[in-house]
């Protein structure tokens, strides 16, 4: 879904909405100068809202998993670096 963030806030602010919520923003992370967090009756989550507990612990476990390979010096797992084309340059 698109949203116009001006739209919004004036449609809040207005009482032309009774309420929204969002889970992600144009800008990420929102600055702390954006509009939206002075919108009433605004719901504002970070995108994972929806994340179940076993989803939470497998992601926790993976970077428990690649921060340990790293420090060992090992490869780590495919998947595990958003850009893999600093592997070649990293140290600790």
């Amino acid at each position: 879904m698109l949203v116009d963030d001006d739209a919004l806030v004036e449609a809040l602010t207005a009482g032309k909405l009774g309420g929204a919520g969002l889970d992600c923003f144009v800008i990420e992370p929102l600055p702390t100068t954006s509009r939206l967090l002075e919108a009433p009756n605004l719901l504002l989550s970070p995108h994972v809202a929806g994340q179940d507990h076993e989803s939470a612990a497998g992601a926790g476990s993976l970077a428990c998993e690649c921060l340990a390979r790293l420090y060992r010096g090992e490869e780590p797992p495919p998947g595990c670096l958003i850009n893999p084309t600093i592997w070649p340059g990293w140290k600790w």
